[in-house]
């Protein structure tokens, strides 16, 4: 069933209606799946608004509506908590997987050249708290309208004026834990989030993500098998190879039709919990 949301590219259409997914981080596509689900869709219609929160340490969602309409608390459900008809990049989605503050590392610095020295807690625009501890050392702490991030820095006084930050990690592990709160640093400092190459699916797996995305729009919107392949593919490719022998290309479109109701359904979470996506047959 559908609930009056036109969520992809109307069909019939060109792959290049589908060229802006590939830039997107696993949250972002994680909403492109999410907003295509009967369940979203359908919640979306009757209620709007819906916080979603997800529980630390699983990759369950856990929903509360308003209480203004006095519902219950939900487990492992998928209501709205933005339009679906928004693309990723316009909806005001919230992935709060965040339950403590984030807190970075790094080394202040007088020296270098002037666009060197780039952090400069008297220039920005919001809330800015310095604490010092025993040792000398500066907890700085940013608030932003949306952010809330701790600096815990050794070295030159950050009060004295800018100053460059040295950030080191002393393992792979570490560097690895310390990414999210470094793209939170750099969100609030520069207003603007990098996009970090933990963010993005590999090359192949954001073809694949496509793909299933395209079959399962197709496939709603009542295209054949061979039409979502036209798509994918395009009209000579399909005509040259539709038909071997081999049944290559049927098979992958066999594939990507029900890899795309499963993300729908569900698959679409661990990209948010986790940042991670394995193409599967």
């Amino acid at each position: 069933p559908t609930y009056g949301f036109a969520v992809g590219p109307a069909w019939p259409t060109e792959r290049s209606a589908y060229d802006y997914l590939l830039s997107l981080t696993h949250p972002g596509w994680a909403w492109e799946l999410l907003r295509r689900s009967d369940d979203y869709c359908l919640a979306a219609k009757v209620h709007g608004c819906i916080e979603t929160r997800l529980l630390p340490g699983s990759e369950i969602v856990r929903i509360r509506e308003p209480d203004d309409i006095g519902a219950k608390l939900r487990f492992g459900a998928c209501p709205a908590f933005a339009a679906p008809d928004l693309p990723a990049p316009l909806a005001p989605v919230l992935w709060l997987a965040q339950h403590a503050h984030p807190m970075v590392h790094f080394a202040a610095s007088h020296d270098g050249l002037d666009h060197e020295r780039d952090f400069d807690i008297t220039q920005l625009p919001f809330a800015v708290h310095v604490h010092f501890d025993a040792n000398g050392r500066q907890y700085v702490v940013l608030k932003s309208a949306t952010h809330h991030v701790t600096c815990l820095i050794s070295g030159a006084l950050v009060t004295a004026g800018a100053v460059r930050a040295h950030f080191t990690a002393r393992s792979v592990a570490e560097l690895s834990a310390s990414l999210g709160a470094l793209g939170i640093f750099v969100h609030a400092v520069l207003g603007q989030r990098p996009l970090v190459a933990a963010d993005l699916p590999g090359p192949v797996d954001r073809v694949h993500l496509r793909d299933a995305i395209i079959a399962i729009d197709g496939e709603r919107a009542g295209a054949t098998r061979r039409e979502i392949a036209t798509v994918i593919y395009g009209a000579k490719k399909v005509a040259l190879e539709w038909s071997d022998d081999d049944g290559r290309m049927k098979a992958v479109i066999k594939r990507d039709v029900p890899r795309g109701r499963r993300l729908v359904a569900g698959g679409w979470r661990t990209m948010v919990a986790g940042r991670t996506f394995r193409a599967v047959a």
